[in-house]
């Protein structure tokens, strides 16, 4: 098998910044219609005969382009209730990553609702961004975000319970890469 990444030493902090390290996601995502991307970002791969970096090979190449008119959405959800995680899955020989984002709002209404009835169903290209100031996306050209079914919107029982729309979303990618574009 011909090497593409050129393995490195990883240091403990590599940066000053790396010391600063937050958990949790910023209270917001963006969401956006796949049928509205006209460029989407690429795996990223060795040229010229080079092998990549270990931090080439962790990024996306490229950034998200809509088209003329459609952009993406932001979404605000209930703070420190999202959660965003990536988990290896699959057999030997045809591993990759699901991507999934669980996210909480306060208030079952109208809105939220009509929110949920225009993503159920769906394609759509969502980007995350952790609290350190990481982003991730979620969908690519040829394997889009879903809605998927999370637990029940509530009103709860007690008058001191949340009143609940629980959002949850994935997305299978064959590698586990931050978006900086």
């Amino acid at each position: 098998m011909s090497e593409c990444i050129q393995l490195a030493d990883l240091e403990e902090a590599i940066g000053c910044a790396d010391i600063d390290n937050v958990g949790g996601i910023k209270m917001k995502f963006q969401v956006g219609f796949a049928d509205d991307v006209i460029a989407w970002p690429s795996l990223p791969g060795p040229s010229g005969g080079s092998l990549l970096s270990l931090l080439q090979a962790g990024q996306w190449e490229g950034a998200l382009q809509m088209k003329a008119g459609a952009s993406l959405k932001t979404v605000y959800f209930t703070d420190e209730t999202g959660v965003f995680t990536i988990t290896m899955q699959g057999e030997s020989g045809c591993e990759s990553y699901l991507y999934q984002l669980d996210v909480s709002r306060a208030k079952m209404e109208a809105a939220v609702f009509g929110l949920e009835n225009a993503l159920r169903g769906r394609k759509l290209v969502i980007i995350v961004e952790d609290k350190n100031g990481t982003k991730y996306l979620m969908g690519d050209e040829k394997c889009p975000a879903r809605m998927v079914a999370a637990d029940a919107s509530t009103t709860g029982t007690a008058v001191t319970d949340k009143n609940n729309v629980p959002l949850r979303f994935q997305y299978s990618c064959p590698r586990k890469l931050v978006y900086v574009g």
